[in-house]
Order: C-alpha cells, then structure tokens, then sequence
C-alpha cells in the first residue's frame, strides 16, 4: 500500500474515558458554567 492506515488518536482508551467522566459530570450537574457565545469571524 503506499500509504500508512493509523487509529483515530481521538477515540483512544484515554480521550474516551475524559468524555465519560465529563458526561457523568454534565448528568450530575457538577462543573458547569455557561458563557456567551464566541463568535467566528
């Protein structure tokens, strides 16, 4: 093949375990704030 076929860092063991405890946290109630939006320009 002339190319290298690599895993999506994104879904590692590591980034997925981040986004369950942050979706715990969210389902809780716990660390979150809101803010305005920021507009792209």
């Amino acid at each position: 093949m002339p190319f290298e076929i690599t895993a999506d860092p994104f879904y590692s063991s590591e980034n997925t375990a981040v986004l369950d405890r942050r979706i715990a946290d969210i389902k809780a109630g716990r660390n979150i704030s809101e803010h305005e939006l920021i507009e792209a320009e």
